[in-house]
């Protein structure tokens, strides 16, 4: 039960920096279609090159992405609706490549970690909202290879775990 709970937890803490593939399925970008994985200019016929938004309804920034030939490719920035920061990704040729970097509402860190490729590689931490460090792991080619730890809001360790290629083995 405790590795159920940690394997949830964990991934939805992560979500907002490594679930962004379907970005489609939402109208974050009205100007914009999506055909059979890329993006169109509304009424054209070639893959959209260049930077939109989308805005709240009290025109704050809402979600802002640049694009070539059809794809991501820049940085793909969030924010809450107080205008802070919510996550920034970084893409190339539609791949996540590089650091994407999420922050909770108040402005603390959330989540940081690097893509190679479309996928997680390299060290991950999570923070609390009040800035404590949350859980810290590593990815090797997007599978958790390494120990995972996790500590409470006061420090205290809470949850170890050991993975090997993706396989929890302690």
């Amino acid at each position: 039960m405790k590795h159920l709970l940690t394997i949830f937890v964990f991934s939805l803490l992560i979500s907002c920096t490594s679930n962004e593939k379907n970005l489609s399925n939402v109208s974050f970008f009205p100007s914009l279609e999506e055909q059979n994985g890329l993006f169109y200019k509304s009424n054209f016929n070639t893959p959209f090159t260049g930077s939109t938004e989308s805005t709240y309804s009290d025109g704050g920034p809402y979600v802002s992405a640049t694009f070539k030939e059809g794809k991501f490719h820049g940085i793909y920035t969030a924010w809450y609706f107080n205008g802070q920061k919510m996550g920034e990704t970084h893409y190339r040729n539609g791949k996540k490549e590089g650091m994407a970097t999420a922050w909770h509402e108040n402005g603390r860190k959330a989540s940081e970690v690097k893509f190679l490729n479309d996928e997680r590689q390299g060290k991950l931490e999570v923070f609390h909202p009040t800035g404590e460090k949350s859980t810290e792991a590593f990815f090797k080619a997007d599978e958790l290879d390494s120990t995972i730890t996790q500590w409470d809001v006061d420090g205290n360790v809470i949850s170890v775990e050991v993975y090997e290629e993706g396989v929890l083995i302690e």
